[in-house]
């Protein structure tokens, strides 16, 4: 059985603080907190215990995305859950929490801290959803480097990390994730393999830089090519729209 409820409770408490700008309880978070670390958490069988666990090491997890986007492995699944549970405490404002810090460090250091390439070793899915991390980052224009363990097994393959150089700051994430919204924006593939929407809402909180402008520019006529036979997906999209036209 998938760990549905958690990750509807994630879901909820995010279109809550998102909507209001706060949690009616805080169960949910005391909840995330005690997730740190657990088996079945992205990276914990090579060493990393600094990830949201959102999922048992018994389920089969997948994720169904507002915007009608379905996972399409348990990995996947697993590494977006964690994403969206760093999302939720980055939105309340808690970033400066060191738990949260090394939580991003660690998902950053599986993600955008490879070495540069088309996908960075994730799923375009993926990749979409972690620009909100760096959307709701507290710090993003820092030089301040992340306090990853390179040291950990994780990290020990030369031909995905780079050693000579890996002391990566906010800055340096913000400015790779902004440089591969670029690089999707020309690639018919990865961009029909998301509902553009997805990828609309997070580039709107920085529309102040060059290339986010870019990309917003180059969809403004908001023609989303990912098809979707949910209403509720619809919905959710028309609720981008909104806040696109209103921005």
């Amino acid at each position: 059985m998938q760990n549905t409820e958690l990750i509807n409770s994630i879901q909820n408490s995010w279109i809550q603080i998102r909507d209001k700008g706060a949690l009616d309880k805080l169960d949910i978070l005391d909840n995330l907190m005690g997730r740190i670390g657990l088996e079945g958490a992205p990276g914990y069988d090579c060493g990393i215990r600094d990830t949201f666990s959102i999922f048992s090491i018994d389920d089969d997890a997948v994720i169904y995305l507002p915007t009608g986007e379905v996972t399409h492995s348990d990995e996947e699944a697993r590494f977006i859950a964690n994403i969206y549970a760093i999302r939720l405490f980055l939105a309340a404002g808690l970033g400066f929490e060191a738990k949260i810090i090394n939580a991003l460090a660690a998902t950053y250091a599986m993600s955008w801290a490879k070495k540069s390439g088309n996908n960075y070793g994730h799923s375009a899915l993926t990749l979409t959803t972690s620009i909100w991390l760096i959307a709701l980052e507290p710090k993003p224009e820092s030089d301040e480097p992340f306090p990853i363990n390179w040291d950990l097994p994780c990290f020990d393959n030369p031909e995905i990390w780079n050693f000579e150089f890996n002391l990566h700051s906010r800055y340096d994430i913000r400015e790779r994730v902004l440089d591969w919204c670029i690089f999707i924006v020309n690639n018919v593939e990865l961009i029909n393999d998301v509902s553009i929407f997805s990828i609309l809402e997070p580039i709107l909180y920085m529309k102040n830089d060059s290339r986010a402008k870019l990309f917003l520019d180059k969809f403004s006529e908001l023609q989303d090519h990912h098809q979707s036979s949910s209403a509720s997906a619809l919905m959710e999209k028309k609720r981008i729209v909104d806040v696109i036209n209103n921005s």
